[in-house]
């Protein structure tokens, strides 16, 4: 039988939206890197992608893993209250990508592709990334202080490693100053936190190193560092070097103003459909606080794997564990969680949750495939994906895909 007759329309409309998406247009300097222009692939290039595609979508099996995901992923819609988008990729083929619910729930406007979700914690990919591309600028060193930056904050021999791989002995800001912003009704900023920081109550900091212990306060300092070294805002910096190189169009940060970032953004819900208002927090970022689509975060995905904003020694030094006085398979590197089975069997990957949104990004290098799930009703089953790793063909102990 024909290639082209064993894939379904439905394999050959996603090949095709992503060949259109990726490879359209190349640009390229010309007239002394004064001018350029865009200069659309050849006919036969374009049918040599597809071609390509299309075999690996078979050799992979990619219509059968379209239908299983999407038989599960509408059981989770419909039968567990999963509201929100999904994309699972594997070797370059969008195997699978649905909306499922509400953007408003009041207006009944769908969700679609395009659609803006508040990514939560998975932002510490882009400030961890962000800062390591300053360290590959020669701009900082990951064994520089933070108070060589800083000098009137309290936080003694604490490294930049440290901050990012959450051994730094800081306590979560969140959990220290909420009485004080809910009583005050403060939204305060990063600028009015860093200020709060420099009287931090010294019970709450541990011997720096000692051991692991997520919290929000080390993202938040790693993001004032962009600014200081920078001499750029946090969405500036990232606007510049992360988004508009992997052209993540729809990506924002929840201090961009302009009316493109609020363009098709969700409005977030408690698990029974009550909006939720804003959170006293949502104006402190680096922690959380970008906005971004399934389709967005697949670029992401792409630039980390192809090495399109790191070289591959900083994504691999990104990618080792950093804490190892804990027995399991559950550990942390810079800004990425990660199961590591064995030396040559790890996974990476970074959950999020705030004020009812919920993300999930799974990375498995070594089968080549990626699952980002986005949702503004909080559903704490987005975490649970276990069904689909037997779909990707990843099987392993169930106990170990307990993701946090």
């Amino acid at each position: 039988m024909p290639l082209k007759l064993i894939l379904t329309k439905i394999q050959l409309y996603y090949l095709i939206g992503f060949l259109f998406a990726t490879f359209t247009i190349t640009v390229i300097s010309c007239n002394n890197n004064t001018e350029k222009k865009a200069k659309t692939k050849t006919e036969t290039d374009f049918k040599t992608e597809v071609d390509t595609l299309a075999l690996i979508a078979k050799q992979i099996d990619a219509e059968l893993k379209h239908q299983q995901l999407d038989t599960l992923y509408k059981n989770k819609a419909y039968l567990r209250g999963f509201n929100g988008n999904v994309l699972v990729a594997q070797q370059g083929v969008i195997i699978y990508q649905k909306c499922f619910g509400y953007c408003n729930y009041e207006s009944k406007d769908s969700l679609n592709l395009d659609t803006k979700f508040q990514i939560a914690s998975l932002s510490k990919t882009f400030t961890a990334v962000a800062i390591l591309k300053l360290m590959e600028q020669g701009k900082l060193q990951l064994t520089d202080l933070l108070t060589d930056y800083f000098p009137a904050l309290p936080f003694k021999k604490v490294t930049i490693a440290m901050l990012l791989s959450h051994r730094s002995g800081i306590a979560n800001y969140v959990n220290v100053y909420s009485d004080k912003v809910i009583k005050g009704n403060l939204f305060p900023n990063n600028n009015e936190l860093m200020d709060w920081l420099k009287s931090f109550d010294k019970k709450y900091i541990s011997r720096p190193g000692k051991s692991f212990n997520y919290s929000n306060t080390n993202f938040v300092l790693l993001a004032a560092i962009i600014e200081k070294v920078s001499g750029q805002s946090y969405a500036q910096f990232l606007h510049e070097n992360l988004f508009e190189p992997l052209q993540m169009n729809n990506s924002w940060v929840s201090t961009d103003s302009n009316a493109e970032a609020y363009l098709n953004r969700t409005t977030s819900y408690s698990a029974f459909w009550k909006k939720k208002q804003a959170d006293n927090f949502d104006y402190v970022v680096g922690d959380k606080g970008i906005y971004s689509t399934v389709k967005d975060l697949y670029k992401w995905y792409d630039g980390l794997m192809n090495y399109k904003i790191l070289k591959q020694e900083t994504i691999d030094s990104a990618w080792t564990p950093r804490s190892k006085e804990r027995k399991g398979v559950k550990n942390y590197g810079y800004g990425f969680r990660m199961l590591c089975y064995n030396d040559s069997d790890k996974v990476i990957y970074h959950n999020g949750w705030w004020n009812s949104y919920n993300s999930l990004f799974y990375i498995n290098p070594k089968l080549k495939y990626v699952i980002i799930v986005l949702g503004n009703k909080y559903n704490s089953d987005i975490y649970d994906i276990h069904s689909a790793f037997k779909i990707m063909n990843e099987v392993k102990n169930s106990n170990e895909y307990k993701l946090d």
